[in-house]
């Protein structure tokens, strides 16, 4: 998300940061960002969160969604089209769903059956309607992709992904620097399609697929991250020309000791950062224009402290990471207090501990 942060703590939704469209789920429409974290009291067995912009949407471990936040463009997916939810409110799914992704005012789905559901802002055609002109939706939509069954979805910052079980990669939404893995640059892609060769022939090896503003990425089963779009999104790796961009991916060149891989990957608006098998985080993207390099324009080893990283996270121009005695730090961006800071906004690496209860 933008400046609100969140966090799971033994199935709790728990916000803190800025909670001024009804983020904290409590029936406030405006909770000051220095109050403490507070936990959604509604959610209970919670095991995924995600956020958009500033909309949140929860599943339960039954599968059972829940929407709540800023519902522009009817992202919160509760049948309002307008204004702020202050309760989470279900999303009536069809299915039992079992993965989310956000784009910036969007979301997909997977239901556990295969099937593909969005809803929210449909100006580039995120919601993969299939539709000549902007058909923005407040209930989800199902997406049709062939009588292809979904096994991963993911969401770039206008667009979207599916991986199938029957091998392919498809696409939708905005392909800004062909993020989406279309040849066409900018093109506007409201139709869901099979993206072009190359990339799609990795599809049976991602196992995590993403993307933010003229980028996308995929962690692979063996450990590697490639990368499609603009150059600088890609740590470089076209040469030194930043407008430069492509629809095939690359191998992204990550400095691995002898049996390090990529464990996790968090894709966002400018940039990513990965977790490795040997508990060290890197980091890349636009280095130029994101607070302090928190990516860096090079895949860059970021200093953290000590202990050991078991999970790495976060949204717009900043990341959490968290450590094996159950602390989570953050970097970056610390705009409405998102970062928990006493003093001063932002933080460098390795970041600031952000107190949690």
């Amino acid at each position: 998300m933008i400046d609100t942060g969140l966090a799971l703590k033994d199935g709790e939704v728990w916000v803190w940061g800025f909670r001024g469209s009804g983020q904290q789920g409590n029936g406030n429409s405006v909770v000051l960002p220095t109050a403490d974290p507070d936990k959604v009291n509604s959610l209970n067995n919670i095991v995924t969160v995600t956020g958009s912009a500033y909309t949140l949407v929860a599943v339960d471990k039954d599968g059972n969604a829940y929407g709540w936040g800023q519902n522009l463009y009817g992202a919160a997916g509760v049948g309002q089209s307008i204004g702020i939810i202050h309760t989470p409110r279900p999303i009536n799914v069809p299915v039992p769903v079992d993965q989310v992704a956000a784009g910036e005012y969007f979301f997909i789905a997977r239901g556990t059956d295969g099937s593909v559901w969005t809803w929210g802002e449909d100006t580039y055609g995120q919601l993969g309607r299939r539709n000549t002109t902007r058909q923005d939706s407040s209930t989800p939509v199902k997406v049709t992709i062939g009588n292809e069954k979904a096994r991963l979805v993911g969401a770039s910052y206008e667009g979207a992904f599916v991986v199938t079980d029957q091998g392919n990669v498809w696409a939708w939404g905005r392909n800004a620097s062909n993020s989406l893995g279309f040849t066409g640059n900018d093109s506007i892609r409201r139709t869901p399609a099979i993206v072009d060769s190359t990339l799609n022939s990795f599809a049976s090896q991602i196992d995590l697929i993403a993307g933010g503003y003229r980028h996308g990425h995929a962690l692979l089963s063996d450990g590697r991250v490639i990368g499609w779009g603009q150059n600088d999104r890609l740590a470089g790796t076209l040469g030194s020309t930043i407008t430069t961009s492509t629809a095939n991916p690359v191998v992204i060149p990550l400095p691995l000791a002898g049996g390090e891989r990529v464990v996790q990957m968090h894709s966002r608006f400018l940039g990513v950062a990965v977790l490795t098998s040997n508990n060290r985080v890197f980091t890349w993207g636009s280095g130029a224009n994101t607070i302090f390099g928190i990516y860096g324009s090079t895949v860059t080893l970021r200093s953290t402290t000590s202990g050991t990283i078991e999970d790495i996270g976060g949204g717009k121009e900043h990341v959490y990471y968290r450590t094996e005695d159950g602390r989570v730090w953050g970097a970056g961006y610390g705009a409405a207090n998102k970062l928990l800071l006493t003093s001063g906004l932002n933080r460098i690496w390795p970041g600031v501990q952000v107190a949690l209860p």
